[in-house]
């Protein structure tokens, strides 16, 4: 339950006036759910790819009755509050030196009709980390009723740089009427055609060709993640030969072949498009293969499998704008619940435009790192400095303690919080700079049998017993404060059996 507190307040000097804070800005104003609710919806649809009625029903199992046609409301009303984001992720893309393309169908609702039409999802995306780049990974939908080359352009009309797609002619012409874009076509797309040559039948043309380009992938796999400049070296000394090769190969065996034969225009295709395929020889930033943006658009192929439609040209729009979020969010390592929960709700409270890049994902992600690290950094160190007031020992001898005698977990009731592993690693990681000094490098111990002023061997060579918690113990987030133990003992024993007094 989210509870809201807005107290009134009045001044005795000022009659009739009240003051109250006023109440935040909600995605739903005046509904049931709050922005972590919507964030729920939207990332079970597009991340878990769970249709609103499945939704609608595990919910009910929950008693919770939310109809779809509700759920609907809520997805469409989160997914309209995004689109400021992903139109300016579009434009951080556009500004890059090369990017991959694709599309995908994505079958809608045309209410005209009656049923369902094919619209398309048009993908643009980016990831430099093959050749070490630092532009962080990101792909960006956008959903057009076709797939004529006039969406294309409408994706890609500012574009300027390298762009790595299959042969569609759509990106062609796209080319052909913008000088700035050179086209670099996949080496996949020339495998698939030998591969369905191949597959289940003696095909000797389409196996040895398979083994020809296998041999590229296994250069390409030892100069993955290499500078640029060392990729393309590889490549002009290795790759180079074995590509010129392949193609004077082709050509001779396209010469022996019936022109309508399937193995003559799987070879077609490969010369036709020969000068977009040899032009990752020449450049290390270009991949082999457009592979990056078709395993961005798989889950929309999920999706479409388990949703079947979208409501429309309108629904098709939202889906596109949540996928390209939700997929980013997965490029960069983030949570998209997380992720999708916070930035409702700054939006819906007034984020200004100015700031709507630090609400990209892997400028979320980056805040997000600089916050945990700082709130755990001086967590750790208070809870850090606290325990080795109440041990009595300088940082040195907090370490001893943790690294040597396991059983202080059990003392400190750690065997129930899985914590012990996060006090060794914080007790190290702080100690260069923690350290304030002190003699003493090793904890004191008291020799007698008993409960002495802090810790205490027994006999047996067991632990120990605690007592006079100082202040601020009890808060310590990987303690447990213990009671239960005997009276004549003075103190509260972590071991409610006193077996460790």
């Amino acid at each position: 339950m989210l509870v809201t507190r807005r107290p009134k307040l009045a001044c005795r000097a000022c009659p009739g006036v009240v003051l109250q804070a006023p109440a935040p800005a909600r995605l739903i104003e005046g509904g049931v759910p709050t922005e972590a609710t919507v964030a729920h919806v939207l990332v079970s649809r597009y991340a878990d790819h769970l249709p609103l009625y499945r939704q609608s029903q595990i919910l009910a199992r929950q008693g919770i009755e939310i109809g779809r046609e509700i759920l609907a409301d809520w997805s469409g009303t989160g997914a309209l509050e995004i689109v400021p984001v992903v139109r300016r992720m579009h434009e951080i893309l556009l500004a890059s030196p090369r990017l991959f393309a694709d599309e995908t169908t994505m079958p809608v609702l045309d209410p005209g009709r009656g049923k369902t039409k094919k619209g398309f999802a048009w993908a643009i995306a980016r990831d430099d980390r093959p050749w070490g780049g630092t532009d962080p990974p990101a792909v960006v939908f956008h959903y057009a009723p076709g797939r004529g080359a006039e969406h294309a352009k409408d994706l890609l009309s500012t574009y300027a740089g390298i762009l790595q797609c299959d042969g569609y002619g759509g990106y062609k012409a796209l080319a052909a009427s913008n000088a700035g874009i050179t086209l670099a076509f996949c080496w996949s797309h020339v495998r698939r055609e030998f591969i369905e040559l191949a597959r289940g039948k003696a095909a000797p043309i389409a196996s040895e060709t398979l083994q020809r380009v296998a041999a590229l992938y296994a250069i390409e796999t030892e100069i993955r993640g290499k500078p640029p400049e060392v990729r393309r070296a590889v490549r002009q000394e290795q790759s180079r030969p074995l590509v010129d090769d392949l193609f004077a190969w082709l050509t001779e065996r396209l010469a022996t072949l019936p022109g309508g034969s399937p193995t003559a225009q799987a070879i077609r295709y490969a010369l036709n498009h020969r000068e977009g395929l040899v032009r990752f020889l020449d450049d290390g930033r270009i991949e082999l293969d457009t592979n990056t943006v078709e395993r961005a658009i798989r889950p929309i192929c999920l999706s479409r499998k388990n949703a079947l439609f979208a409501s429309g040209d309108d629904g098709g729009a939202r889906w596109a704008a949540v996928a390209s979020l939700v997929e980013t969010c997965k490029l960069n390592g983030v949570d998209p619940q997380r992720y999708f929960t916070d930035m409702l709700t700054r939006l819906v409270n007034g984020w200004p435009n100015s700031r709507i890049d630090e609400l990209m994902p892997w400028r979320w992600a980056a805040e997000e790192r600089a916050s945990a690290s700082t709130d755990d950094r001086e967590g750790l160190q208070a809870s850090l400095t606290t325990l080795r007031q109440f041990l009595r020992t300088d940082y040195r001898g907090l370490v001893t303690l943790v690294a040597e005698w396991g059983e202080l977990r059990k003392a400190l009731g750690l065997w129930k919080v899985p914590h012990y592993s996060t006090l060794a690693y914080a007790a190290r990681r702080l100690l260069p700079e923690a350290e304030k000094g002190g003699s003493s490098t090793t904890p004191r111990w008291s020799s007698s049998g008993g409960c002495g002023s802090a810790w205490n061997r027994n006999p047996v060579g067991g632990v120990i017993g605690v007592q006079n918690y100082p202040p601020g113990f009890e808060m310590l987030p990987f303690l447990e404060r213990s009671g239960g133990g005997d009276a004549e003992r003075g103190h509260d024993c972590p071991d409610p059996a006193g077996s460790l007094c």
